[in-house]
């Protein structure tokens, strides 16, 4: 009995587009012309290039002949994938799919929070450290993504880069210079990195400097 041919269906995506470190599920079928390969029969791994992305076997898909796999390593920009069938158990041959699905993956938006202050209220000339954390929806910046200005109105108070405060994510500066009164702080990121979109906080210190 000869080996059967098959053919692999285009890659499809959950979710296209989608943003910098979400999870997509990739999935592919793989028919015959009288039977189709299932379970135990082979696996589909997706490919950018001669890269692999992901593999699974058939049936992790929806079907017995679908393979379904999950990643979220894909970096920002047009992604042009290739499904291909891996066969196992001798009864099928290999094949790819005739043409490439397109993930397109977005800069990923952020939210930095209000500033907060390690001494409130705090005297003239007294050291206070201020801190901001910055988050994503799926990973959040790191210390390689950029920093936190805090400032007062239109005038910077100080700036730390990510991974100054207590984690990767939170910024973190000590000032000494405000003078008597109360201050309106405010935190805002700025991406060094075309993964992360820049924010501000939507809400406000208030630091009160006693004499």
């Amino acid at each position: 009995m000869s080996t059967a041919s098959t053919s692999t269906a285009q890659a499809q995506s959950d979710l296209n587009p989608s943003t910098y470190g979400q999870v997509i599920t990739l999935t592919a079928a793989v028919a015959s012309t009288y039977r189709n390969p299932g379970a135990g029969e082979g696996s589909v791994t997706f490919k950018e290039g001669s890269t692999g992305i992901c593999t699974a076997n058939l049936g992790t898909g929806a079907s017995s002949n679908e393979a379904a796999c999950t990643t979220d390593q894909l970096g920002l920009g047009a992604h042009a994938i290739t499904a291909v069938y891996m066969a196992a158990g001798g009864n099928y041959l290999d094949s790819t799919a005739a043409s490439t699905l397109s993930q397109t993956v977005n800069i990923a938006p952020t939210t930095t929070t209000a500033p907060s202050s390690d001494l409130n209220p705090s005297t003239f000339n007294q050291p206070i450290t201020l801190s901001a954390t910055v988050t994503a929806a799926n990973i959040n910046p790191g210390s390689a993504d950029g920093s936190v200005t805090f400032k007062e109105g239109s005038t910077p108070l100080c700036t730390a880069s990510l991974g100054t405060g207590s984690s990767g994510n939170e910024a973190a500066c000590t000032i000494s210079t405000l003078a008597v009164g109360s201050h309106t702080i405010t935190a805002v990121y700025t991406s060094s990195s075309s993964k992360f979109q820049d924010s501000t906080s939507t809400t406000t210190l208030t630091q009160t400097v006693n004499p």
